[in-house]
């Protein structure tokens, strides 16, 4: 009977310790599980202030990629507004270098011209010292004619036909030199026609007579020019020198 109860105490100690243990190691669980609740809660506060400053630099990046954005449209807006103004300037200086070269070459055209009529200057003048000298030769022969008083018969001239050519033209003073003179029996106050391949171009009338050129005035006519014929006029039928 006492074995009976010794070994139901010791039962019940067995018991009693597999319970206590079983109690500690509840506690112990208990106690690791709170313990990693809360170390898991930390990690998860930790999480969310990570994500929300993630969120934070993210929204940063996204203002600064949308400013930068803005930034590289104005970029290229100034760009294109830049490279619209250089190739304007382009033109625009093609366009004045293309201006001055046809200044540059109008400006070598009038030089040359005006070389061109000095040169003529230099040989009407020569030819107008030559009339000069001409005339006053004819002046001193017409006061020696008038000195020794010679008295000429009255003569009788059938009308002489002139053919003859245009040596200088003066448009402003409406006068033309011909090659022409005394010695072609040429006189003051003949009527000329001047010509060209065939064609009339005027009427002229001899006012100043030298030993080999005359000159005359234009009394009508157009595009008269140097080296036209020239030629009188038969019974004044302009269709008698064609």
């Amino acid at each position: 009977m006492q074995i009976k109860r010794k070994w139901k105490f010791l039962l019940l100690s067995l018991i009693s310790i597999s319970l206590l243990f079983s109690t500690i190691n509840l506690s112990i669980t208990l106690k690791e599980e709170r313990e990693e609740k809360e170390k898991i809660k930390n990690e998860l506060l930790q999480t969310v202030k990570e994500k929300r400053a993630i969120k934070e630099d993210l929204e940063e990046m996204t203002r600064l990629k949308i400013d930068t954005q803005l930034k590289l449209d104005e970029e290229r807006r100034k760009t294109k507004i830049l490279e619209a103004k250089i190739d304007s300037e382009r033109r625009e200086r093609r366009f004045l270098m293309a201006k001055l070269k046809k200044k540059k070459e109008r400006i070598e055209e009038l030089l040359t011209e005006l070389e061109k009529r000095k040169q003529r200057e230099t040989n009407l003048n020569k030819l107008l010292n030559k009339i000069k000298q001409e005339k006053e030769k004819l002046a001193s022969q017409l006061k020696e004619r008038e000195k020794k008083r010679i008295t000429l018969d009255k003569i009788v001239v059938r009308p002489k036909k002139f053919c003859g050519e245009v040596l200088i033209v003066n448009d402003e003073f409406n006068f033309l030199m011909i090659d022409l003179g005394k010695k072609d029996g040429l006189s003051a106050g003949t009527i000329l026609g001047v010509w060209r391949d065939g064609e009339l171009l005027g009427k002229i009338r001899v006012e100043e007579v030298y030993s080999n050129i005359s000159e005359a005035s234009i009394l009508e006519g157009k595009g008269i020019s140097e080296g036209n014929k020239v030629k009188s006029f038969i019974n004044s039928d302009y269709s008698d020198e064609k």
